[in-house]
């Protein structure tokens, strides 16, 4: 496996199959948004990129779209590892779950933030399915779909122009 680091690149091998499960899809205030993977496998996984699309007000690109390349993602993972799990160097430990591990992260881009705005039907708290798919450093993805709310009254987020629900929203899970 190959990564590159703000301090250059690094090489690591692992043998066996890695297999990431996205679980506890949760809109954030500022509409980005926190999970959980768990690493299903016997070998380290390292998380290359997260994708949240589908039904969302501010989706990614589909990682497993026909039109994906994977040299589009750059270095950035679009996620940080979240409490314990917080980089605490350039180095991304974050990002390598060991094997049988559940890890928390939150996006670093905000899925759940209305790009061109939000009207109270945006945020009148329906049922919505979104897309979440964890790209593997190694190679592969694996998607899952999850449901959510947002609801609460249109509210701009300071500095940007985009607009979210500033209600609690809530996630039902991907499966």
């Amino acid at each position: 496996m190959k990564a590159e680091t703000p301090d250059g690149w690094a090489r690591h091998w692992f043998l066996g199959l890695v297999h990431g499960y996205a679980q506890t899809v949760e809109p954030l205030p500022d509409g980005r948004a926190r999970l959980e993977i768990e690493n299903q496998a016997e070998a380290p996984l390292l998380v290359r990129f997260v994708a949240i699309y589908g039904d969302v007000p501010n989706p990614t690109i589909d990682p497993q779209g026909e039109s994906f390349d994977r040299s589009s993602l750059g270095v950035d993972p679009g996620v940080v590892g979240v409490g314990a799990n917080r980089p605490l160097s350039p180095s991304r430990t974050d990002l390598v779950i060991p094997p049988k591990k559940t890890r928390s992260f939150e996006t670093t881009y905000a899925p759940f933030a209305f790009p061109d705005g939000a009207d109270a039907d945006d945020c009148a708290g329906d049922e919505r399915r979104g897309k979440v798919a964890i790209v593997h450093g190694s190679s592969g993805s694996a998607a899952y779909d999850f449901t959510y709310r947002l609801d609460g009254e249109p509210t701009a987020l300071e500095g940007r122009t985009a607009t979210v629900c500033d209600g609690e929203g809530s996630d039902d899970g991907a499966r």
